[in-house]
Formats: structure tokens, C-alpha cells, sequence
């Protein structure tokens, strides 16, 4: 941004990176801003909160200011119409007076305003703002920073600032702030040659990038317990372990073994859930189960926690058992008969199984039925099992 009339339309910032640490509208006061107003000789405010994010302008002799004047004739902190050039989101885009900060009168040439913010966990620090001019105002913008706004260094010299119609200026990338918890810069104005001649400052952005460089992090604590069960029941008493992350990149995927689910809230369990979101995750308990489609057979493996960019954390299960369910026949019975010297049966009604899951009632069959009269001749229906493809799952009782 520096040299004589320079000049950009658009504040290009690595979106992925960068953030708004304080902008100025000097209208929006509903997040704790200043919004400028004028007296009747048209004077300004000294001072002024940041209309979004947090930062402070000063213009009252504080901090490395100049002590600036807003008592009438020709003040020399005043407010003027505005300008929608380099209103970031949410920036008020009303242009009508008062709308921007206006510097004025020869009388302030060599005067300074500062700007104080955090720049601690930020680096990489971009400013942005609008402007425009008069023939007879201040053509001379130069930019330093401090770490406790009493030594001072250049970082940006913008010339040629007379131009009567706003453009936005992007000032050279600033990185002997990082980290700097209560970071100043100063802006010196020079060149006014009449008590009318102005600036105007508006939609005034201080932009910086994360400076974090920690890894993300997942940690669990706890066993998990045994949970076996009976086909056709989910573990009646799941067990748990604690989940964790700091420096998050995006939330926590937790993933069950084969056979197994998981939840948060004890009641939705799936094979696989995702917890938390990018930042910290406090600690949260993860329940683990055997679900109830489960069939029967031993169970163990992990359950994998993995998260972008973070080191995956495996929880093992301890060995866990689904049991075969046990079903019963009915509808089917054996005729009565007069006794013929034979054994042999005969049925009627059709058999069916009591006791099975829904999601198995259509998948299940039967052996054709076989009776005989054994003893005192009461008929015995014993002949009527599973299929030997189903009876891995279930005994008939």
C-alpha cells in the first residue's frame, strides 16, 4: 500500500486463516461500539471503541496520541459521510453524515491517533481502510507499531492520500506484533496546507491469522468392561470410557468394532458417531454396547477415536459373548388315533416359532414336522426344528 497514490479495491486475506480482531463502521453500536456523532460547531468524539471485535482508537493525548482539538472554529476531529469501500460482513453500508471519522486543519499536521488491540494466539497483522481526501488536507499517512506505545517502528508510508473519492488501502503485513497481548499502532498525518483540508477514515479493519502451532490432541481414560448378551437384546449394562480433545482441527469420529455401538447420551447408538467440534472437547463419556442385531458368537477389538490433523486413539473392548436365543413352536398338534401296532402320527395345524425379532420373523424356517406315540401314547412333536442354516442363532426349547 505504500507510495504515492496507492491505491486497492478489494482486502484480499487468507480466509482460512485470518480473522477480524477490531473494525470500526463508526456507526454500529449495538456490540459496544462508538458510533460518531457531531456537536453543533460539527466537534467529534477523542475516543473510540471498536464497533466489532475489541480495540480502541485514541485521539485524547493518551497511549502516544496527539492531544486532538474538536472545539469550533474548524475542529479538528469532526464526521463527514462515509463510504461502503472495505465494509467487511456486518459493517453498516448507510453512507449519510456523520458515517466515517473526519481529520481536518492544517493546525493537526504531525498529529498522531493510535489504536490499541490483542494480538495475543495472532500473527500477521493486516490493516485495511478507506479513505479519501481534499486537495488541501493531509497527503501523507505513516503507519508504526509499538509493544507498550512508547518506542515506536515504521512499518508503512501512504502518500498522495488527497484523492476526493474513497479507496481502500492495504498496508504492508505487520509481524513484530505477534503475540503482543496489548499491541499498538500509530497513524501520523502530515501535508494540510488550510484549515479545511481533511481526511476521512472509514471501515477500518485490523485483520491477523491464528499463531497457534499446537498439534491436535485426543485423549481417553477408563477400561471397558465386558457387555455380553443375548441375541435379539442389546447389552443391558453398556459400558464407558472418557473422551477429550484440545487444539482441534474438527470434531472427534468414534468408530465401533464390528458387532458393536456407541453413543453420548446413553439412548442413540450407532456404529459409528462424531463428537464435538474444532477447538476443545471437555471431557464426555462414550458409552459401548453390543447391539442387539448382533449374532451370537465372541466379540472384541477397538473402538478407533480419530480426528483431522490429530494422532488416532484406539480404546480396547474386553472379549464380550452374544448367546443364541431360545424360540418355541406352535399351532401344530398330533391326531389322536386308535392304536395299530405303529408309532407313526399325524399332524395337523401349521408350525410356527414364537419368540422371534421382528427383523428375523420372514428369514426363519422350519424342518417339515415329524411325530411319534411313544410311552402311554401321547404324541411327541420333537421332530419339528430349525433349518441347519438358521440354527446358528437360535435353540428351539
Amino acid at each position: 500500500a505504500a507510495g504515492v497514490g496507492s491505491k486497492t479495491l478489494a482486502l484480499t486475506i487468507n480466509a482460512q486463516s485470518a480473522s477480524l480482531i477490531a473494525g470500526w463502521d463508526f456507526q454500529t453500536a449495538t456490540t459496544g461500539g462508538t458510533a460518531i456523532s457531531t456537536n453543533a460547531g460539527g466537534g467529534a468524539a477523542l475516543v473510540y471503541n471498536a464497533n466489532f471485535g475489541f480495540g480502541t482508537i485514541f485521539l485524547n493525548g493518551s497511549n502516544g496520541s496527539s492531544l486532538w482539538s474538536s472545539a469550533t472554529p474548524n475542529p479538528q476531529v469532526t464526521g463527514f459521510a462515509g463510504s461502503t469501500s472495505n465494509a467487511a460482513a456486518g459493517f453498516s453500508t448507510v453512507t449519510s453524515s456523520p458515517a466515517c471519522l473526519a481529520i481536518a486543519n492544517s493546525t493537526a499536521n504531525s498529529n498522531k491517533i493510535v489504536f490499541q488491540f490483542n494480538m495475543a494466539g495472532k500473527k500477521d497483522l493486516v490493516v485495511s481502510y478507506a479513505t479519501r481526501g481534499t486537495s488541501t488536507g493531509f497527503d501523507t499517512h505513516r503507519w508504526d507499531y509499538s509493544t507498550n506505545a512508547s518506542n515506536w517502528v515504521t512499518f508503512d508510508t501512504v502518500m498522495g492520500r488527497t484523492d476526493t473519492s474513497f479507496s481502500t488501502i492495504i498496508l504492508s503485513n505487520v509481524t513484530g506484533l505477534n503475540d503482543i497481548a496489548s499491541a499498538f499502532i500509530r497513524l501520523t498525518v502530515s501535508g494540510a496546507t488550510t484549515n479545511s483540508g481533511n481526511n476521512r477514515l472509514d471501515n477500518i479493519q485490523l485483520n491477523a491469522a491464528s499463531s497457534s502451532t499446537a498439534v491436535p490432541q485426543i485423549s481417553v481414560t477408563g477400561t471397558l468392561g465386558s457387555v455380553s448378551t443375548t441375541y435379539g437384546t442389546a447389552s443391558t449394562n453398556p459400558t464407558s470410557f472418557q473422551l477429550s480433545g484440545t487444539n482441534l482441527a474438527a470434531g472427534i469420529t468414534v468408530l465401533a468394532p464390528n458387532g458393536y455401538e456407541v453413543s453420548t447420551n446413553g439412548t442413540d447408538y450407532l456404529s459409528s458417531i462424531t463428537v464435538g467440534a474444532a477447538g476443545t472437547l471437555s471431557s464426555t463419556q462414550v458409552s459401548v454396547r453390543l447391539a442387539s442385531t448382533t449374532v451370537p458368537g465372541t466379540y472384541t477389538g477397538n473402538v478407533v477415536c480419530s480426528s483431522l490433523a490429530a494422532a488416532s486413539v484406539n480404546v480396547a473392548t474386553a472379549s464380550s459373548t452374544v448367546a443364541k436365543e431360545t424360540i418355541s413352536v406352535s399351532g401344530v398338534s398330533a391326531v389322536p388315533k386308535t392304536y395299530d401296532g405303529t408309532t407313526t402320527a399325524n399332524l395337523t395345524g401349521a408350525a410356527g416359532l414364537v419368540g422371534l425379532e421382528a427383523q428375523d420373523a420372514t428369514s426363519v424356517a422350519l424342518s417339515a414336522p415329524l411325530a411319534n406315540f411313544v410311552g402311554d401314547l401321547h404324541p411327541d412333536g420333537s421332530g419339528c426344528g430349525l433349518l441347519q442354516s438358521d440354527a446358528a442363532q437360535w435353540i428351539v426349547g
